[in-house]
C-alpha cells in the first residue's frame, strides 16, 4: 500500500509541472494538467483516514472556496435577472460558474492529499524531497534539451504539447514562458532547502551544482520579462540579510562580483525586453488595461461578483477602461478581443481574477493565507530558501500569471504548511 501511494505522490508532482497536456483538446482548459485526472485516486486516499488532517490554512482556504461558490449563485441570479439571459457571447454563466469552480476544489484536494500525505507518517517528507529531487533532474535534461533545439520552433518534446505551432522560448512542459518560471524557482530552491535540513540525504555539493546549473541556465535563457524581473525582487531580502551576517562578510567581495555580473546580464537583457516592446506588444496593454478594469470591479462590487456572472462584469468594466482613452498608448488588439468573446478571458494574474470573483472577502483570505503564512516563516532563521519561492510566488500571482493550473503552487504551499505544523509549529530540524 506504502508503495502504491508513493507511486501516486510521483505521479501527481509529476503532473504538476506539465501544464500543456493535448487532452485540453478534448476536456477543455481544466484538463490542461494531467494533475485533475489523478482528482478521484487523491480522494480515494483521502478517504482512508478516519480522520484527515485540516491546518488553519486549509480552514481558511475551504472558507473562500464556500465563498465564492455561494457567491457565484448570487449573482448568476443578478445576471439573469439584469441581462434577461442565461448567456453572454454564447457562454452559458451557470456552466462557466461550474468550470471555473473546479480550478479551486482541484487544487484544494490536491493541497490536503500532499498535507496529509506529510502528516500521516513523519518519514514521508524524506520520500517526497527524493521525489522532488529527481523531477529537478528530469526538468534540467529537459531544459537543457530545450536550450539546444530551440534554433528552428521545434524539440524532441514538440508532440507533448497541446498545439503543434512552433514556439522558440524555453516552455518545459507549460503553455509557455512565463508558466515555467514558478516551477524553475520551486524545483530548484526546494532541494537546496531539503539537503541543508538533512532532509534529503544526497551530497550537498551534487545538489548545490545541480540545483543551480537549473536555475542560472533557465534565467541566462528565459525570455520572460516577469520572471526575470521577480525573482531579482524575490532575493534581495535574503541577500540583505546574509550579508549582515558577520561569519559571511569575507565573501562579500566575491558575491558582489559574481552578484553585479549575473544581475547586469539578466537585467540588460529585461531592460531591452521592455523598452523594445513597452508601447507595442499586447502584453503591457493587456496588463495594464486589464489590473484597472479588475480594480474598478471592486470598487462598484466590493464583494465580488463570483466566478461565472464575472464575465459581464469583467467585460462592462473593460469597455469603461478602453473608452477612457487612457490606454491608447498602448496595444489595445488583445484586450479589445475581449469584449466580444469569453474566450481567455481573465486579467492572467491570480491576484486581479480573485479581486473581481470574491473582492474583500479574496483581500481577507489573501492576508490569512499568504501574508500570515509569510510573516510566520520570516522568524525561522532557517527557512531563507522558502521565503524566497514564497514571494516569488506570491508576486507572480500578482503580477503575471494565474493558479488555475499552477498545481507546484499549491504543492510548495502544502509543504510549507507541514513544515510549520509538524513538531510543535517548527520548521523541521535535522534529522540524523
Amino acid at each position: 500500500m506504502i508503495k502504491l501511494i508513493s507511486i501516486l505522490v510521483f505521479l501527481v508532482l509529476l503532473s504538476s509541472v506539465y501544464q500543456d497536456f493535448p487532452l485540453i483538446n478534448t476536456y477543455g482548459e481544466l484538463a490542461r494538467s494531467p494533475v485533475v485526472f489523478f482528482t478521484p485516486f487523491m480522494l480515494l486516499y483521502l478517504g482512508l483516514f478516519k480522520r484527515i488532517f485540516i491546518s488553519h490554512y486549509v480552514k481558511v482556504f475551504m472558507l473562500y472556496i464556500f465563498y465564492l461558490i455561494v457567491l457565484s449563485i448570487i449573482f448568476t441570479v443578478f445576471f439573469i435577472l439584469r441581462v434577461e439571459a442565461f448567456s453572454l457571447f454564447e457562454e452559458n454563466v451557470l456552466i462557466k460558474t461550474i468550470k471555473m469552480s473546479l480550478y479551486p476544489l482541484v487544487s484544494i484536494v490536491l493541497y490536503l492529499f500532499i498535507f496529509n500525505y506529510l502528516k500521516s507518517n513523519d518519514n514521508f517528507i524524506f520520500s517526497l524531497a527524493k521525489q522532488i529531487y529527481f523531477i529537478q533532474l528530469l526538468l534540467l535534461t529537459i531544459l537543457i534539451i530545450e536550450w539546444t533545439q530551440l534554433s528552428d520552433g521545434y524539440t524532441i518534446f514538440h508532440y507533448l504539447h497541446s498545439s503543434q505551432r512552433l514556439y522558440w522560448r524555453i516552455r518545459l512542459l507549460t503553455l509557455e514562458s512565463s508558466w515555467s518560471g514558478s516551477i524553475a524557482v520551486v524545483f530548484s530552491l526546494l532541494p537546496v532547502y531539503f539537503v541543508n535540513q538533512n532532509i534529503l540525504k544526497y551530497k550537498k555539493n551534487l545538489v548545490f551544482l545541480t540545483s543551480f546549473s537549473f536555475l542560472v541556465l533557465y534565467s541566462i535563457s528565459s525570455e520572460s520579462k516577469g520572471y526575470l524581473l521577480l525573482f531579482m525582487i524575490s532575493i534581495l531580502p535574503n541577500l540583505a540579510k546574509t550579508i549582515n551576517k558577520s561569519q559571511y562578510r569575507k565573501y562579500i567581495l566575491p558575491a558582489i562580483i559574481v552578484g553585479v555580473f549575473v544581475l547586469s546580464a539578466v537585467f540588460a537583457n529585461l531592460y531591452d525586453n521592455i523598452v523594445e516592446q513597452f508601447y507595442t506588444s499586447i502584453t503591457f496593454g493587456t496588463r495594464f488595461s486589464s489590473y484597472i478594469a479588475s480594480a474598478r470591479v471592486l470598487v462598484f462590487h466590493p464583494f465580488g461578483v463570483g466566478l461565472g456572472p464575472y464575465i459581464y462584469y469583467y467585460t462592462e468594466s473593460i469597455k469603461a477602461v478602453i473608452d477612457t482613452g487612457w490606454m491608447n498608448v498602448f496595444n489595445l488588439n488583445e484586450i479589445s478581443g475581449y469584449l466580444i468573446t469569453t474566450n481567455a478571458l481573465s486579467t492572467k494574474t491570480y491576484f486581479f481574477d480573485q479581486l473581481m470573483f470574491g473582492g474583500i472577502g479574496f483581500l481577507i483570505f489573501f492576508h490569512q493565507f499568504f501574508y500570515l503564512r509569510y510573516k510566520r516563516l520570516t522568524k525561522d532563521p532557517s527557512a531563507g530558501t522558502l521565503k524566497v519561492i514564497l514571494i516569488f510566488l506570491i508576486l507572480s500571482g500578482m503580477l503575471y500569471i494565474t493558479y488555475h493550473v499552477k498545481y507546484e503552487v499549491w504543492i510548495f504551499l502544502a509543504i510549507i504548511d507541514y513544515l510549520e505544523t509538524n513538531k510543535g509549529h517548527k520548521i523541521v530540524k535535522n534529522e540524523k
